[in-house]
């Protein structure tokens, strides 16, 4: 899985919620997210399971 510079703003406009998030998680491993209330975390577990789709950037799984 990687995010790649992945940007999110939701549709009714106002500041951006996640902005230029790059890392990779190699198959197998595991990843936790941890942040301050409303710092984006699950805007982007949201993100990752498709229920919204990034501003900016691109989500890839098995490199497609």
């Amino acid at each position: 899985m990687e995010f790649r510079n992945v940007s999110f703003q939701y549709p009714a406009g106002g500041r951006r919620i996640l902005n230029a998030i790059s890392f990779h998680a190699r198959p197998g491993t595991r990843v936790g997210v941890a942040g301050p209330s409303g710092s984006g975390k699950s805007t982007l577990v949201n993100l990752l399971a498709r229920f919204y789709e990034p501003s900016d950037g691109a989500i890839l799984i098995d490199q497609t």
